[in-house]
């Protein structure tokens, strides 16, 4: 049931747009390499925080990808579409970032939202 949550989470804002637009939520800006954001991110006392299904899925594509890239945030992607999410923790709080691109290494911000749970 919460892996079906999550796939509709995620196709809902994959087909309605990015969760957050705000520019200054998290210091974090849409277009921004997932690098910089990351760094912002992390900086702000945020950690990687993959969801407990994620960790113990195998990985594929483009998600291994990145996950290889060392961003062991990874928490799923989209087989349709090159975008992702990245999720983190702090405290009691959950960022997610949505994320786009074709590799790892060129992948941009799209959106951002704190409207998760943390997972442990």
């Amino acid at each position: 049931m919460k892996r079906l949550i999550s796939f509709i989470w995620l196709f809902g804002t994959l087909a309605f747009g990015s969760v957050s637009n705000a520019q200054d939520d998290v210091g974090l800006k849409q277009g921004m390499r997932i690098s910089k954001a990351r760094a912002v991110v992390l900086r702000q006392g945020w950690l990687p925080n993959p969801s407990k299904h994620s960790r113990e899925s195998p990985m594929w594509g483009l998600q291994k990808r990145i996950y290889q890239q060392g961003f062991k945030e990874i928490d799923q992607c989209a087989v349709d579409r090159p975008v992702c999410l990245l999720k983190y923790k702090k405290d009691k709080a959950c960022l997610e970032l949505e994320i786009e691109g074709e590799k790892a290494g060129s992948m941009r911000v799209i959106g951002w939202s704190h409207a998760c749970e943390p997972d442990s």
